[in-house]
């Protein structure tokens, strides 16, 4: 494949961005900047995608031929991690307002994990590890993003939104629940972006040879099935025994830098084609107005007006459509949770034990003492439980979302239908992808240990006759605060997840508000019809010549 010049690729995303701009389409305008941007860049991004605990950072952590990115049981926070090749090992901390400044590598926990930065309240934009151990992968930038599906919504937002910059991207899917329906959702969000990708099928140690192999290949069927270019699916363990899946996967990076000049050549053209593909739909719908005879432009405008109405009772239906869903999610959450009170009040009655001794003070000071280090106990605890009960509610919060997605498709077609009907002509009009769904972690609350009268009276507790009386008092209380704050986690989760399901209907009902909008817009304006044909047959040209090439590419 021939490269094309950069100023060709600058001159057409140029002229696609002074058309979008004409017609005030500004997303697709900031897609077409995003794009200049990555065609001027010297680096191939590879963005490193998937599921929480699907493996990403340790994949980078082999990469790097060291524990240098944190593997935790909880996400790390909302930060995206860049790793490349120098010939030092270092890491550099970029803040919002600061210059970028070095970071010891054992301390990068403090910067981008939950536990170090909590909700990113250090404000940090980036994070970057350098490293010599990818000297034969010197023109690749792989991006470490926060994993989608957790508890932390801001994390999912981060990838989701960071997508635009992906150059090709590596979607980590794990063996053990292998590509669930959030797994092709991503594939999805993707496809418009690169036309690279590639599954990295994580975790197959935990599986015998005969068993990796087969979902090695049920996971190549599924893609086969739903994308015309299914991407390589390559099998991997960080674990001994599978040297040769991990030499496969480092292989096909090395293909990746090798041949980065031809993958930039193929993403210009693949984001030319796409930008190009949505862009003549609009301009279609605005020719056909501006040339079609007054009733049928009037029996247009009324459509649109009455379909923007209409937009009210979808989502009365849609929300009617979803109660179920959010019935099962408040049930379903209750019964992961309650599970684990026995257990967990055992846990922390055990490990009560191992503290108190080392508490020796007035009554008031062992109080806050217990209560502090209660706190901490039952955050610890309960972050591992309320991510399991996350990761078990998945499939009902895209069961919510499919219903969210059939919701806006089926709009998308009665609007195409009764647009073809007033105007006589078809249009290409899109269907917005929903928002994925995540849900924030829940607080603790803890009830108070004794009477406050009592803890103001503590300097005249003899705290060495009544200590074995207050610590059994400790014992007493542990019971109740776990059960009350584990129920509540199983509400507060369930509510979220609820919430953040009727967010994502609220945000998708809002981008078919703005579509219709746009639409309404275009049908409603005097437009420049000669100039209008012009600039449809530059993007025609555009769209034909692009996504045919994309087409007939394979996944590079």
């Amino acid at each position: 494949m021939s490269v094309p010049p950069a100023e060709f690729v600058d001159a057409t995303l140029a002229e696609l961005a002074g058309i979008a701009r004409r017609h005030r389409l500004a997303g697709l305008e900031e897609r077409c900047l995003t794009a200049v941007r990555q065609a001027r860049d010297g680096d191939h991004v590879v963005a490193v995608l998937g599921q929480f605990k699907a493996g990403k950072s340790s994949l980078l952590n082999w990469l790097l031929g060291e524990d240098v990115l944190p593997v935790q049981a909880i996400p790390t926070t909302a930060v995206v991690t860049r790793v490349r090749y120098d010939d030092r090992l270092t890491a550099r901390v970029k803040r919002r307002g600061h210059e970028p400044a070095a970071a010891p590598l054992g301390e990068l926990g403090e910067w981008i994990t939950q536990a170090g930065n909590p909700d990113n309240r250090r404000d940090v934009e980036w994070v970057e590890v350098r490293s010599p151990a990818l000297a034969d992968l010197p023109g690749l930038t792989l991006v470490d993003t926060p994993g989608t599906q957790s508890s932390w919504e801001a994390n999912t937002a981060t990838s989701l939104g960071w997508l635009p910059n992906a150059g090709a991207a590596l979607v980590a899917v794990s063996a053990t629940q292998p590509l669930a329906e959030a797994d092709l959702r991503l594939l999805d969000l993707l496809r418009p972006h690169t036309p690279s990708l590639t599954i990295v099928l994580t975790k197959i140690d935990l599986l015998t040879p005969p068993d990796a192999r087969e979902v090695a290949a049920h996971v190549r069927q599924q893609l086969a099935a739903r994308l015309p270019n299914p991407p390589p699916v390559l099998p991997f363990s960080t674990r001994p025994g599978h040297a040769e899946s991990r030499e496969r996967l480092r292989e096909h990076l090395r293909e990746l830098d090798r041949h980065r000049a031809e993958a930039r050549d193929a993403l210009a053209r693949h984001r030319i084609g796409r930008i190009a593909g949505e862009v003549l739909g609009c301009l279609e719908l605005a020719q056909a107005a501006a040339s079609g005879h007054d009733r049928a432009v009037a029996d247009l405008r009324g459509v649109l007006a009455d379909e923007r109405t209409r937009l009210t009772g979808v989502r009365v239906r849609a929300q009617a459509q979803l109660r179920p869903t959010i019935q099962r999610i408040g049930a379903q959450a209750d019964k992961l949770l309650g599970r684990q009170l026995t257990g967990l009040v055992r846990h922390v009655g055990s490990r009560l034990e191992t503290a108190m001794p080392a508490w020796h003070g007035t009554l008031a000071g062992e109080t806050r003492a217990f209560r502090s280090w209660l706190e901490l106990e039952l955050t610890t605890s309960l972050a591992p439980l309320v991510e399991a009960t996350a990761a078990a509610l998945a499939p009902l919060l895209e069961e919510g979302l499919e219903s969210i997605r059939q919701t806006g498709e089926a709009f998308v077609q009665r609007l195409r239908a009764r647009i073809e009907t007033a105007l006589g002509v078809e249009l290409r009009l899109p269907v917005p992808t929903p928002s994925a769904v995540g849900f924030t972690a829940p607080e603790i609350h803890l009830n108070t240990v004794f009477d406050s009268h009592l803890e103001l009276l503590s300097w005249a507790v003899p705290m060495i006759l009544f200590r074995p009386l207050v610590h059994r008092h400790f014992r007493r209380t542990v019971g109740w605060q776990v059960e009350k704050n584990l129920y509540r986690a199983g509400y507060v989760t369930a509510g979220q997840a609820s919430a953040a399901l009727a967010r994502s209907l609220d945000a998708y009902l809002e981008l078919l508000a703005e579509q219709v909008d746009t639409y309404q817009r275009l049908a409603g304006e005097p437009s420049d019809l000669p100039g209008l044909e012009r600039e449809l047959a530059t993007v025609r040209q555009l769209s034909a010549g692009t996504l045919q090439a994309v087409a007939a590419s394979p996944s590079l």
